[in-house]
């Protein structure tokens, strides 16, 4: 998707809605009917909802993008909110995500439309003021959303790939045993500036050949979980070989309210 497509005129909040339905951004007090707007959504697509408070928490506290400029929520006129829509950019790269939720009782696809518009026209704002000749826009729908993947097809989007969330039960406080080869040990992550460079150069090296992959500057990761309202260094794990830092494990608590 080229960035030249995107620039338009600022969108403001003129989003092309039904009578009796507003935009504005999201405030903190939105943060439960969000919650519950997001469980909804993926409950109404895939049966059931593991999205979080915290994930939630997290998409309202961006590192690269701002809740005001970047985001709306579409309310009816009680005050209900029936959908979001929202850009982030964890890393300040050239490729930037857009999602959009909604409520399953609005039955057609006008404000997802709405909104999705709304979206993309700010990611061409956001394109032309970082000086990007070109932008990579993502947007993710459940697999049996027929309905949104045609919305996303309108609008110039094509489907790249399939992901699958992969679970696991486990039980709380058993023991874990780690078998590691000889000379590797397994320790905490110990933050300092230069454990942080050495952990950025890993990570950036692991995941080189990925899907996807978008190189991430060292300042551009520290400002993202710099920015993390809730860190979870304490659980991050590093693997060293004869004094260096050669695997990274980053793990999170943040969904311990969804048993995992």
């Amino acid at each position: 998707m080229d960035v030249t497509a995107l620039i338009r005129p600022a969108p403001g909040d003129r989003l092309a809605l039904p009578p009796g339905l507003a935009a504005r951004p999201p405030q903190p007090g939105d943060l439960d009917a969000l919650l519950a707007l997001a469980r909804a959504d993926e409950a109404a697509a895939v049966g059931s909802s593991s999205v979080t408070r915290a994930e939630v928490a997290d998409l309202l506290a961006p590192a690269h993008t701002t809740v005001q400029d970047d985001q709306r929520v579409v309310v009816d006129a009680a005050g209900a909110l029936l959908a979001w829509g929202l850009v982030w950019d964890h890393n300040r790269t050239d490729h930037q995500d857009v999602d959009v939720y909604s409520s399953p009782a609005l039955g057609s696809e006008t404000v997802r439309g709405a909104l999705l518009d709304w979206l993309v026209a700010r990611l061409g704002q956001r394109a032309r003021a970082a000086g990007y000749e070109r932008i990579v826009a993502d947007a993710g729908c459940y697999h049996d959303d027929a309905r949104y993947a045609a919305t996303l097809r309108s609008r110039g989007f094509a489907y790249v790939r399939t992901f699958h969330r992969l679970r696991i039960d486990l039980q709380p406080h058993q023991p874990v045993s780690v078998s590691t080869p000889p000379g590797v040990q397994v320790v905490p992550f110990e933050p300092s500036e230069d454990a942080w460079r050495t952990l950025h150069a890993v990570l950036q090296h692991s995941f080189a050949e990925h899907w996807g992959y978008v190189p991430v500057a060292y300042d551009a990761f520290r400002a993202s979980h710099a920015a993390d309202p809730a860190p979870d260094l304490p659980l991050w794990r590093v693997a060293v070989a004869d004094g260096r830092m050669v695997g990274v494990a980053c793990a999170s608590g943040r969904n311990a309210e969804d048993a995992g």
